[in-house]
């Protein structure tokens, strides 16, 4: 059976209660968003165990955790409006039930309802404003990621900036947060800072095409050949297209020879192709030019010195 964690209501010490809380939203939440993530999946056990949690409502309908269990167990199932319905009587319970907040807030975002998500979302995030430890709370991160997302979709382009950079702070290896972070700020027209932004998602997850694809509009914008070709070259690699993408990059090394990393791009495009010498060359120039290139040091790793 799916059980969630109660949160209690504030007594006495409001920062007190918010950081217990904060606490309690980590597991709780955190088992939500695993039933929701399995949604398509394990569907013969949810419909095994739903009608005991309705079960258990029904024997017990002031029952917060019976309440929050049938309902992250409709919301799994596909059953959204019941699911929301669910949500709804517990915070009727608990006007502050953070896993409910969340909960509804998934739920209606996956419907696409931007604006219905909103309200729950901006509450628990409200809630947690002044938790001192609310940048170490894995599951605020996600809170403030589809915040972030929400007023992006709005054109509330500050508003949806300081909440990507929330969300980082919790979690700064998120290499979606890096890109979803750059597409806002490509939009404002803050074209430098995306370019920041698209990099450090592509240097967590080398292969990211969004990331790149972003990247190459944004060096488009920005004039820059050299680097719209490194940002192509990357985009046909990580499609294993390995001949165009030798042809981009060694264009862009051509455009741009001070770019470690498109002389990386191409060592990984020549390796691919099992040109290991030229592969080889090329690793060692992008370790001339940034000795910190990874993936170039892993090159070299593979291939060795000659």
């Amino acid at each position: 059976m799916v059980t969630v964690s109660r949160v209690m209501r504030p007594k006495g010490n409001k920062a007190l209660w918010i950081a217990g809380a904060a606490v309690v939203l980590l597991v709780a939440a955190g088992i939500a968003w695993a039933v929701f993530s399995s949604r398509g999946s394990g569907q013969t056990l949810l419909d095994a165990t739903l009608a005991e949690l309705e079960e258990e409502v029904r024997l017990d309908p002031q029952s917060v955790q019976a309440r929050l269990s049938v309902a992250i167990a409709y919301a799994a199932r596909g059953f959204d409006d019941s699911a929301i319905e669910q949500f709804n009587e517990v915070l009727k319970l608990e006007e502050n039930n953070q896993t409910a907040l969340i909960g509804m807030g998934r739920v209606y975002l996956e419907q696409g309802d931007m604006d219905r998500a909103l309200e729950p979302f901006l509450k628990v995030a409200e809630l947690n404003q002044d938790n001192p430890v609310r940048f170490t709370i894995e599951q605020l991160e996600a809170v403030y990621y589809d915040l972030g997302t929400i007023y992006g979709r709005k054109g509330e382009y500050d508003t949806a900036k300081q909440y990507f950079y929330d969300a980082l702070q919790i979690n700064p290896v998120d290499a979606d947060a890096w890109y979803q972070l750059g597409q806002i700020q490509r939009q404002s027209g803050a074209f430098e800072e995306a370019i920041e932004s698209y990099g450090r998602s592509v240097r967590l997850v080398p292969n990211f095409v969004d990331a790149y694809r972003g990247m190459a509009e944004t060096y488009r914008t920005l004039g820059q050949k050299g680097k719209e070709k490194y940002a192509q070259g990357m985009i046909h690699l990580s499609g294993r297209s390995y001949e165009d993408a030798v042809k981009a990059l060694r264009e862009a090394v051509r455009l741009e020879p001070q770019m470690g990393e498109a002389y990386q791009g191409l060592g990984m495009a020549l390796e691919s192709l099992e040109q290991k010498d030229e592969a080889r060359q090329s690793y060692q120039q992008a370790l001339a030019l940034d000795p910190t290139l990874m993936l170039a040091q892993f090159g070299m790793q593979r291939l060795g010195s000659q």
